[in-house]
């Protein structure tokens, strides 16, 4: 099976993305999330929220002039075959994400935190 991604030229939407520690089976937007979904900064710069009565605590991580894309599958419902390719188009793009874990900011170990460890080695490769 084949993957394609797709990012149109042009201006996508600024979006903000969270990761959180949850399996959450809802892949389409949600309208009023701003009402349920309550980010807190506090003074050391470390993120705050709940989702369903449970804490969770973060931090943000930059890109560092990278680009970040949110991409959506295509709707591909009526191809059973493995082999199909499968096509992501680009939604919106991110500067920044939120990266949350059950009460406790995620450590270094962390597969999310992982990513920049990947732009260090990428920017270093690409010199």
């Amino acid at each position: 099976m084949q993957e394609k991604y797709v990012v149109c030229e042009g201006s996508l939407p600024r979006l903000e993305a969270s990761v959180v520690p949850c399996s959450i089976k809802h892949t389409r937007e949600v309208k009023g999330l701003g009402n349920y979904w309550m980010v807190e900064k506090n003074a050391d710069g470390t993120l705050e929220s709940y989702l369903r009565g449970r804490k969770l605590k973060g931090k943000e991580l930059h890109l560092n002039g990278y680009k970040g894309y949110l991409l959506q599958k295509e709707n591909n419902e009526d191809k059973i075959d493995d082999n199909v390719n499968v096509n992501y188009s680009a939604i919106g793009e991110i500067e920044t994400f939120q990266n949350f874990g059950h009460e406790r900011i995620p450590d270094a170990n962390d597969s999310t935190n992982k990513i920049q460890e990947w732009l260090k080695v990428s920017s270093i490769i690409h010199e």
